[in-house]
């Protein structure tokens, strides 16, 4: 995943609720398919590799994080078998051709938990991280961020 790229889904993150973390694993999934997409146009097939393994790592935490406990867990493992399987595909492959039918999988799933995620309101599942309020600023001749809320005197781990 690209530096900026991994700077935006940290923010996310930290201020995502459960369901939340949820959408955001098939936003990520999504991603690295399209920088995979990316990576094969430039002819560069160790990066698009790369990115459709980090893909199906994403795939395979979900995989390992169902609750079989409800029904549904098992329908959704067979989605996420058939989408690694299409990963596997194509770094076999070496191409992206036909991660089509994964993401349109994907696309559902991830619509099903935005509304999840509407409904959710557990709040954060990580605590004492920072808030952040405002984003950038223009000053005289240059671009500065700005961070102000709670969280930015104690930003590490209460042990």
């Amino acid at each position: 995943m690209k530096r900026e790229q991994i700077q935006e889904y940290t923010l996310k993150i930290a201020q995502a609720s459960r369901s939340g973390l949820v959408v955001i694993t098939y936003d990520i999934i999504m991603r690295e398919m399209e920088n995979a997409r990316e990576y094969e146009k430039e002819k560069n097939e160790a990066e698009m590799v790369k990115s459709l393994k980090s893909a199906q790592r994403f795939v395979n935490n979900l995989m390992g994080s169902l609750d079989y406990h409800y029904g549904i867990s098992l329908e959704l493992l067979s989605l996420y078998r058939y989408v690694n399987q299409t990963l596997v595909t194509a770094m076999m492959q070496k191409q992206t051709e036909g991660l089509s039918g994964a993401e349109d999988v994907l696309r559902k799933l991830r619509t099903a938990f935005e509304e999840v995620e509407k409904q959710d309101h557990s709040g954060a599942v990580m605590k004492n991280t920072q808030h952040v309020v405002a984003g950038l600023t223009y000053g005289k001749g240059q671009l500065m961020e700005t961070c102000v809320g709670k969280g930015e005197e104690n930003r590490g781990i209460i042990a």
